[in-house]
């Protein structure tokens, strides 16, 4: 009797354990539910190669991290926009991070902002192209495809210092290969990847959770590599053994515009707050020079800081750096579309 009882009690203890363990993973997997839609409205995504430069397009939302936008594309990986024209010009915009804009809503990027700055007797409808990561070696590689597919009747191609120098000649990616005074794009073979990264990329496109998880590793990672706080401001800046190179910006600009049959605006986006770079001053030269249609960003910088505020930031990232806000999109499109209509009265379109 007493070995019958002592059973049927580690038979109720038993079932105890695994109905407490049942509602602890019950619990897990609803937190873990509640957290992946949480993040779906907060962070998601999807993204797409081109099928050029195999380089990375991404839309989705993304009000953490940097900005508040929510972005769309068509089948053609052109952003989209509010406005729209049936017969209207159609002006191609490519450009890196600063166009594609993730960080604001469609309505707000400085494409469909100047769109709607120049509704009226002659509307043009702003292609937005952007892909983030991308550079002048990615536009020329490009050139060919984009002049066949969408047939445009300008081109506005964005530019920023890094641009023309570094970000063009990486090579992990499309950059250019230089050659005493001849450049030579390159596109590298699509990365193979493993059945490993293959899986969490799977994984990570269907998961807003795992995604970002994964995204603050990284950062983990990486910021363990950095000196220790409050002991870095004490050790000596590293001497550079050489000076910088000096890239080929009057070459790029040059090749760009002749892929584009002369039909361009370059847009140049400065930093805030930093002094003129040696870049920036070999495009206005190159711009006057060649009297091209240049449209450059600093000419704005004046009005922001008689204000005090600035065009690049976020209330959730830092002030004055990364990419345009809302200000900043309003601001370069106030430009451009000034520009876009010298070109119209011009008769060049």
């Amino acid at each position: 009797m007493l070995g019958w009882m002592s059973d049927d009690a580690a038979n109720t203890r038993g079932r105890g354990r695994f109905r407490t363990l049942l509602a602890a993973i019950a619990g897990i997997a609803l937190a873990l539910l509640t957290f992946e839609a949480a993040f779906r409205l907060l962070l998601f995504g999807s993204v797409s190669p081109d099928p050029v430069t195999h380089a990375l397009i991404a839309t989705g939302r993304h009000r953490i991290g940097e900005g508040f936008g929510e972005s769309h594309r068509d089948s053609r990986g052109i952003r989209l926009s509010p406005h729209g024209c049936a017969r209207c010009p159609q002006i191609l915009v490519i450009g890196d991070s600063y166009t594609d804009a993730f960080q604001v809503n469609d309505d707000e990027a400085f494409t469909a902002v100047a769109e709607s700055m120049l509704a009226g007797s002659k509307p043009v409808r702003l292609l937005n192209a952007g892909a983030a990561g991308s550079s002048p070696a990615d536009y020329l590689v490009q050139a060919a495809s984009y002049l066949r597919r969408i047939q445009p009747a300008w081109v506005v191609i964005e530019l920023n210092a890094d641009d023309l120098g570094p970000d063009a000649f990486h090579p992990d990616q499309v950059h250019f290969f230089q050659d005493g005074n001849r450049l030579t794009p390159v596109v590298p073979a699509p990365y193979a990847y493993g059945r490993i990264t293959r899986t969490l990329g799977f994984i990570r496109e269907h998961s807003a959770l795992i995604n970002y998880a994964i995204a603050r590793l990284d950062i983990a990672r990486n910021g363990s590599k950095e000196p220790p706080w409050f002991r870095a401001g004490f050790q000596p800046p590293p001497v550079r053994a050489e000076a910088p190179p000096a890239y080929p910006v009057e070459r790029e600009l040059s090749l760009l515009r002749s892929a584009y049959k002369g039909r361009v605006t370059f847009l140049f986006l400065p930093l805030f707050n930093v002094p003129i770079e040696d870049a920036e001053l070999r495009f206005e030269r190159f711009c006057g020079a060649a009297h091209m249609s240049c449209v450059n960003f600093r000419s704005s910088f004046d009005e922001f800081r008689r204000i005090g505020t600035a065009p690049y930031g976020f209330p959730n990232s830092r002030f004055g750096g990364g990419h345009l806000n809302t200000a900043g999109h309003v601001a370069v499109a106030r430009q451009l579309a000034d520009e876009i209509r010298r070109l119209q009265q011009n008769g060049l379109f």
